[in-house]
Formats: structure tokens, sequence, C-alpha cells
């Protein structure tokens, strides 16, 4: 920022805005008395009064936007406008391009010819993707016609679905976030296609990771014994007895990560979910002094072998 020399004091002054106050004197006043014009201060349009903006600035052009859309610049400006004319004007208006030096159209008007590679140069083909992202498009089957591009619904039973051999109209955000998880490489293989929020919801695959879905195909094979309770009702139970202990270990006084049944939820299921046998612990407490005695896996195995000989 240049130094300016003050016209009261005539000492130099980087801000000359804050010096001024020295001379009991505002600087919209001090800019008026030496530097103001004889023209500045009013609307180029109509003439009113225009607004003080700072001292290195001065005072606004334009007393308001229309004066300044609508001023002396207008070729139709002090003329009276017919409908034909009108209707020029807003075509005009309509067919400027957005505002951006690197635009390949800026500061030019759209015939029909620059409007359709302006359509292409916006949107991305099916081709582009094929060529700029081939990962994504081998493992989503995709098609293209005029209105956009085609996808399965991951919900098997939907109509839309790849077994059922059905096609929905794929969202451009949908594309976009299905190809960064597959293609970014902290992505999750999520984001799946999903032609409605009722096949989103109702889906086997929908916010589930890979060894969730591997536990429960072995639980409806029978490799797996069914669960004694779900994993909302588990949430439920562990929240209660961290929140009784004040998140602190029972055993240490650590912060408190874990939940230990006093009961062995295997020998004894009605007590699994009763807050009353729970134990607030850490990580390292939960396996040192928490699997003991009666809830270590040794005296469980040796219980179940017991059964065994007993039914035999």
């Amino acid at each position: 920022m240049n130094k300016l020399e003050c016209q009261i004091c005539g000492k130099e002054r980087q801000r000359i805005e804050s010096h001024v106050r020295i001379h009991n004197m505002k600087i919209q006043d001090y800019y008026d008395k030496y530097y103001k014009s004889d023209k500045e201060g009013k609307c180029k349009n109509c003439g009113k009064v225009t607004i003080y903006e700072g001292f290195r600035v001065g005072y606004r052009k334009y007393c308001s936007s229309k004066c300044a859309t609508t001023g002396y610049n207008n070729p139709m400006f002090g003329k009276q406008h017919s409908y034909e004319t009108r209707l020029k004007i807003s075509k005009i208006t309509l067919e400027r391009t957005p505002r951006g030096s690197k635009h390949p159209f800026y500061g030019k008007t759209h015939s029909k010819k620059n409007k359709d590679i302006l359509s292409k140069f916006r949107t991305m083909t099916l081709e582009d993707y094929k060529n700029k992202y081939p990962f994504f498009t081998q493992v989503e089957e995709l098609k293209e016609d005029k209105l956009g591009i085609y996808g399965h619904c991951k919900n098997h039973n939907c109509i839309n679905s790849k077994e059922q051999n059905g096609w929905f109209l794929l969202t451009k955000s949908q594309i976009e976030e299905r190809k960064r998880q597959l293609e970014h490489p902290n992505g999750n293989d999520g984001s799946f296609f999903y032609c409605s929020d009722e096949c989103k919801q109702s889906c086997r695959l929908f916010r589930k990771p890979a060894e969730q879905l591997i536990r429960e195909d072995q639980i409806t094979s029978g490799i797996l014994p069914e669960p004694i309770y779900t994993f909302e009702e588990y949430q439920v139970w562990r929240n209660e007895v961290l929140k009784r202990a004040d998140y602190k270990c029972e055993y240490c006084g650590e912060l408190a990560e874990h939940c230990h049944h006093m009961k062995p939820q295997k020998l004894e299921p009605f007590f699994s979910l009763d807050p009353d046998y729970g134990i607030a612990c850490c990580e390292k407490c939960h396996y040192k002094k928490g699997h003991k005695d009666e809830c270590s896996t040794g005296y469980l195995a040796n219980l179940k072998c017991q059964e065994r000989n007993v039914n035999v």
C-alpha cells in the first residue's frame, strides 16, 4: 500500500484513514474536501446521490443495480420497449455464457452449434467414463441413450435389478459417488445403485460389511448358532452399563470401552441383557480379569465336554 501525503499537516502516512482522526475529521469529510470531483457522488443514470464506499474507492457510479444494468450503456436506453424488443433483450440475456475466463465460450453468444458443443463439454458420456475410469465401467454394467446413462438396481428383488434384466436412469450424483468408491484408493466398494429408497432399505447388502454378511450366511446354514440377542439390544445394554459406571473401568479406573458379562451368556442367556450383571472395563482388564474362573474359555469348554459325555 502506497503512502499518501496528508493535505492538512503534510505528513506521509500509509494508513491515511486512521491518521485523519487526529485532526478531528471524518474520512468521508476529508475525501469530500480534498479529493472529490464535481461529477462524483451522483448516479450516472438518474442523478441521485450514491453511496460512499471508502477512501481508496470513493463513491459508487450508480445508485442501484437497476440503474447499473439499464443505464446509458444499454442500446435501448431512453427508448420505449415494444414487445419485440423486450423479447430480443431477454433472448440475449439467456444466451449469455456463465462468467469465467477459462470457459471456452466466454464473452460469446451461443448459436445452436455452440450449444451442442457446450452440452458435451458439461456432461460426460459413457465412452468418456470407459476411457477415464475403466475399472468402474468393468464392475458396473451400464448403457446409454439420449436421456442419459442407465444401470441396474442392487436389490435382487427389484424389477430394475440385473437378475431380472431391468434398467433405470442414473443421476449424476449416483454415478460420481459409485465411481469414487471404486476408483479411489480409500474407497470401500459402497454406494450401490438403488432406484428408490424402498429398495435401498429392504436390500440385504445396504450398509453391511462383508464380515457381517458372512456371519449371517453361516448362521442361516447352521455353521454358527443363532445369536442370543440382536445388535441393537446389545448396544442398549452396553450403553446402560457404561453410563452407570460413568465410563470408567471398574477394575483399574481407566476409560471403559468394553462390557463384561458376570454370568456367561452361553450358560445363562436369561441374564445376558440385565445391566445388573454387567461390568464396565477397559480392553486389558476385560481379558485379564473378566475372563477368569467360571468365565474362562477352559472352564466353559470343560462344561460342554461333560454335558456331551452325560448325553452319550
